[in-house]
């Protein structure tokens, strides 16, 4: 009796609604437990769709025979309950980091570093939807009303967005390309399952092009190797004062050799950074070139005496880029440049720059790009433009009866 109660439409309790959902959440992690937390495989096409369909059309036809029966799903304590339990688990997600492969094993087993393929996470994902679905059946009737129209548009977009997000992700490929120059290459890597992945086009690299801040300057004692003070922010005159010292920057060269006792400007690889200093201290002057490391040159010192002398840091990275020709089978080459965080669209392709030779550095003969596809992500888009058109209505209806 107790529990026909709590599924009652007029005796719904947030206490019978927190349980289901932690029920739910019980019977997940259990089964996360035992399946010592291995990850879900995402459906893909067409099982995904298959299951789309049948999640779209279940509450239909439940809702046709057992109309009386259902009203609790829809319920306000069923929907809340549900979406609070939801929201929590989408917090937890961003505090774990997810797709860790160094993650305690703890973590592993109880799916956080990967809760969007756990058990838990698709029984409260499934859970929302049919609460949505069965709250969307329940205002259907009422399409006279702009504030329904409104409140319909906005539970139905929620549900394409979770459902496109959740079934979308088999489809998702996410693959590396090395390109390099002269040799156009159309065969990509799929890191998970390390199966090649031919494209319908292929990419060569024109050129790699980094940008680098100053290396910065620091005063070091030359026997033990400690930094005594750093400086980050200078250019030419530049003038430091530091234990009595006067320094002044005569000259800054971002690529250079060195040639005899001093550094020339150059663009071959392995050319340095490099700073002509002039050093005071008293009636003591000294005037000297240091560089920074690159590749396999340890840089230069500027030795003032035994416990203090002036180097430079390897320079850190600013930017970089690539030049690349995308070359489609049947139409003229494509030059564009991608950089990190503005990719190129190409053929429902996202092409991310993604790494480079590190060992190299601003000389990497070659490039890494990141080639993501996700087919699901246009019905994302449908699913957040109807909950704009909702929120609209919804704006407007209130300014219209006020």
């Amino acid at each position: 009796m107790l529990l026909k109660n709590r599924f009652n439409p007029t005796r719904s309790t947030y206490s019978g609604a927190f349980l289901i959902n932690l029920i739910a959440l019980i019977i997940g992690v259990v089964i996360e437990i035992i399946t010592k937390g291995q990850p879900i495989k995402a459906p893909a096409f067409p099982s995904n769709l298959i299951l789309l369909i049948v999640l779209f059309f279940y509450p239909l036809i439940v809702n046709k025979i057992y109309k009386d029966g259902t009203a609790w799903i829809s319920s306000i304590p069923m929907t809340v309950a549900t979406i609070s339990v939801y929201t929590v688990l989408v917090i937890v997600m961003g505090s774990f980091m997810q797709e860790n492969p160094n993650a305690p094993q703890w973590q592993k087993l109880l799916g956080l570093s990967h809760i969007a393929q756990t058990w838990y996470f698709l029984f409260i994902s499934v859970l929302l939807m049919t609460v949505l679905s069965f709250t969307i059946l329940r205002r259907l009737h009422q399409l006279n009303k702009i504030k329904n129209i409104s409140f319909i548009l906005n539970h139905l977009g929620i549900w394409v967005i979770i459902a496109s997000a959740s079934l979308g992700t088999g489809d998702l490929q996410r693959i590396k390309l090395v390109v390099a120059p002269d040799n156009p290459s159309n065969l990509a890597l799929n890191s998970k399952n390390n199966k090649v992945v031919p494209l319908p086009f292929s990419v060569k690299l024109d050129s790699f092009l980094m940008k680098e801040y100053h290396p910065v300057m620091i005063f070091v004692n030359p026997t033990t190797k400690q930094i005594l003070k750093e400086f980050s922010d200078y250019s030419e005159g530049t003038e430091i004062n530091f234990h009595g010292w006067h320094l002044k920057v005569l000259k800054y060269l971002d690529k250079s050799v060195e040639q005899e006792t001093s550094f020339v400007p150059s663009s071959k690889i392995g050319a340095v950074h490099s700073v002509f200093l002039e050093a005071r201290k008293g009636g003591n002057v000294l005037r000297r070139w240091i560089s920074a490391p690159e590749l396999n040159q340890k840089g230069s010192l500027l030795k003032l005496n035994l416990l203090e002398g002036i180097a430079l840091l390897p320079a850190e990275v600013k930017q970089y880029r690539s030049k690349i020709t995308i070359l489609p089978k049947d139409k003229p080459p494509i030059k564009t440049i991608v950089s990190v965080n503005h990719p190129v669209h190409y053929q429902g392709w996202e092409i991310y720059q993604y790494d480079y030779n590190e060992q190299m550095g601003r000389w990497s003969t070659y490039s890494i790009l990141e080639l993501v596809k996700d087919p699901w992500l246009i019905p994302v888009y449908i699913g957040v433009f109807m909950l704009l058109i909702g929120a609209s209505l919804l704006l407007w209806f209130g300014k219209f009866k006020k």
